[in-house]
């Protein structure tokens, strides 16, 4: 039943968060002149969604893609408008680490059961 809720308030908060950056058109239009590639901390597809979303809901990516195998984003993005470690920010804000940061504490702990680390399931 709390896995259910979790899963619901995170939908919830991915659909805001989606139509926030589509009224706004954060990322509409946006080019791109560079490319980074990074690990992050990634499950499931929930993840995968999640990470996705985020990170193309940034001012300045043009398209961003995880690969759940290796666990690497490969991102897509206009160097003027944003920078790599806003990209890392991205991912911690949404409850995901990475190698150069770790993920915020209230994200992570709203995250689905199945996307948090294994000690914590």
């Amino acid at each position: 039943m709390n896995q259910m809720k979790n899963r619901i308030l995170g939908l919830f908060m991915l659909t805001i968060l989606g139509s926030m950056f589509a009224l706004s058109g954060c990322s509409a239009g946006a080019t791109s002149n560079s490319s980074a590639e990074f690990w992050v901390r990634s499950n499931c597809e929930m993840c995968k969604e999640t990470i996705e979303t985020a990170l193309n809901g940034t001012e300045g990516v043009a398209h961003a893609e995880l690969n759940l195998d290796n666990h690497m984003i490969k991102v897509d993005f206009d160097s003027s408008k944003v920078d790599v470690a806003e990209l890392h920010k991205a991912c911690g804000g949404a409850g995901y680490e990475t190698k150069e940061l770790p993920h915020i504490e209230s994200a992570y702990q709203n995250l689905p059961k199945c996307c948090k680390k294994i000690e914590d399931m």
